[in-house]
C-alpha cells in the first residue's frame, strides 16, 4: 500500500502540519527502503514536553486512525500504526 501511503502524505492535512509545528516538530522526513515494507521517520523537536502534548490533539488522533489502513498495526483495534523506536548511539552536529 506504498502508493496510498505516499498519496496520504502529499499533501499532508494542513491542520496536522499546523499541529506538528505548534508542538515543536521540525525537519520531519519519512524514508522508504526500496524492496521492503520498511519506513524510517526522522524529525527534530524543540521541546520534549511540548512534543509530548501532540498525541492529545484530535487531529493527531484522527491522522493515526486514518493511517491504520495502510500501516502494520498491533491488531485490528489499533488506533495507530506500529512504531519501533531506535536508540541513538552516535550524533555529529
Amino acid at each position: 500500500m506504498l502508493e496510498s501511503y505516499i498519496k496520504r502524505h502529499n499533501p499532508i492535512w494542513p491542520e496536522l502540519e499546523t499541529a506538528l509545528r505548534a508542538h515543536g516538530v521540525r525537519n520531519y522526513t519519512i524514508f522508504h527502503r526500496p524492496g521492503t515494507h520498511e519506513l524510517f521517520g526522522y524529525f527534530e523537536i524543540t521541546d520534549e514536553a511540548l512534543f509530548g502534548q501532540l498525541a492529545d490533539q484530535a487531529v493527531c488522533q484522527q491522522w493515526w486512525l486514518y493511517m491504520t489502513e495502510v500501516l502494520i498495526c498491533d491488531g485490528p483495534a489499533s488506533k495507530k500504526g506500529k512504531e519501533e523506536h531506535l536508540n541513538e548511539i552516535f550524533h555529529l552536529a
